[in-house]
């Protein structure tokens, strides 16, 4: 599976991603083989005195297309998309994605794209432990941990820099105070 980062313009990721799949529908006929996806998250806010949840990018500008080994970029359908600006390269020239971003990339594929809180415990000494969601198999790095806003900082490396990811988890149970 080879996997690319296309960067198009910010706000309109959605409308690119229907329009792109449709294109690849129509040229390709394995399309179930091919994914086209804008990562999304799932946060809480807190609305007149509510939780509710609000969906909001991971990577704003970015989406991630999934292909066949044996598939060639789409170059000619990605350009005909409105709001597509270029597929990221390495500085080698390489447009496809590799080791960690490919990682990254991965991860959100197997989260279908849409990355919802995550279930945490809190141990004695402010241990957290992942009980489910996104985070319990992730290879990022617990930056801060608010409680009030129920939301982690996550550090991603991507693309060769790290990034914070700001993630909504759900605390289930803390910890007693010792013994």
């Amino acid at each position: 599976m080879k996997c690319y980062c296309l960067f198009c313009r910010a706000g309109a990721e959605e409308k690119f991603v229907k329009s792109l799949s449709f294109l690849l529908k129509r040229e390709y006929a394995s399309f179930d083989d091919l994914s086209v996806i804008f990562p999304v998250r799932v946060v809480q806010e807190k609305r007149q005195g509510k939780w509710r949840p609000k969906v909001q990018p991971v990577l704003p500008g970015y989406v991630f297309l999934y292909l066949d080994d044996d598939d060639p970029f789409p170059s000619f359908q990605a350009r005909q998309c409105e709001g597509y600006f270029r597929v990221l390269k390495y500085p080698d020239g390489h447009i496809e994605l590799k080791g960690t971003d490919l990682q990254y990339a991965e991860w959100i594929r197997s989260n279908k794209g849409t990355l919802q809180p995550s279930r945490i415990s809190l141990d004695l000494g402010n241990r957290i432990t992942v009980i489910s969601g996104p985070m319990k198999d992730m290879q990022g790095k617990v930056v801060k941990l608010d409680r009030h806003k129920k939301r982690v900082i996550v550090a991603f490396e991507f693309a060769g820099e790290v990034r914070h990811v700001n993630l909504s988890v759900e605390i289930v149970s803390k910890g007693g105070s010792g013994p």
